[in-house]
């Protein structure tokens, strides 16, 4: 990918991570990744369209974007920042197609995020591929972690 893209607006950006950024001089790496699933990682300045951005536009983009889906057809996605209960925008990395979901509970970064209703002793869905089973019913929004799925690898392990 090039060092520079003209695209690189929040409208076209998927996700968005800092590392060791400084924001009094811009020195420091941020990752991109776009809709059409590029990605790149390097200078703030060179990665965002050749300039650093003002604050708003960074955390407006947070602040719409809340969980990332791998594919189409997954029932969960996960949480990009620490999720409140509120609407936030699902987007998928293979198609771009974007969602509200309503979070109906705190869920940490990094955790999962059901996209559906799940019914008890249902499979779990994400990547394309079965990685649990739930234990209970799960409500599109919840949070979805070992308290309410199963290995799918041992599914006879409570």
């Amino acid at each position: 990918m090039d060092a520079q893209r003209a695209d690189a607006t929040p409208r076209n950006i998927v996700a968005l991570a800092q590392h060791a950024l400084d924001t009094r001089n811009g020195v420091g790496t941020v990752t991109l990744t776009f809709r059409d699933g590029g990605v790149k990682v390097g200078k703030r300045s060179e990665v965002y369209g050749g300039r650093i951005p003002v604050r708003d536009e960074m955390e407006g983009l947070g602040q719409r974007l809340g969980v990332l889906v791998h594919n189409e057809g997954d029932s969960v996605g996960v949480a990009i920042r620490d999720l409140e209960p509120e609407d936030v925008e699902a987007s998928w990395l293979d198609t771009g197609r974007r969602q509200s979901v309503r979070v109906s509970r705190s869920i940490p970064l990094g955790h999962k995020v059901a996209l559906v209703d799940l019914a008890e002793d249902v499979d779990v869905i994400e990547y394309g591929v079965r990685i649990a089973m739930t234990r209970h019913a799960i409500e599109s929004g919840d949070w979805v972690h070992t308290h309410n799925i199963r290995s799918a690898r041992w599914p006879q392990i409570a």
